[in-house]
């Protein structure tokens, strides 16, 4: 029997570099291209992936990281498929999903 919020090495590995998130983070049909095709803000669209990855807004500290990330990559959409892999695999996110 398995231990619940155990994790295998398998899933870890599968979440830090697998080829499921990367083809959906990549997909021109997910959240990340209705946002930027929506032209929504930047702060708008890191409220809205922090809500639906981490059911809570972003704290000062992550909206400057952001901010930051997003100032120094030329390719915007790019940015945000890393900023949202970065949730994904934040300590909160897999210790609670």
């Amino acid at each position: 029997m398995r231990a619940f919020g155990r994790h295998t090495l398998t899933q870890a590995f599968q979440l830090i570099n697998g080829d499921t998130i990367k083809t959906r983070l990549e997909s021109s049909f997910n959240r990340i291209a209705r946002l930027l095709e929506s032209k929504a803000p930047d702060d708008a669209i890191l409220d809205e992936l922090t809500l639906a990855s981490l059911c809570r807004f972003p704290t000062d500290r992550e909206r400057a990281a952001a901010s930051a990330h997003l100032a120094k990559t030329p390719d915007r959409r790019k940015a945000w498929e890393d900023l949202a892999w970065a949730l994904l695999n934040s300590k909160e996110f897999l210790l609670r999903h």
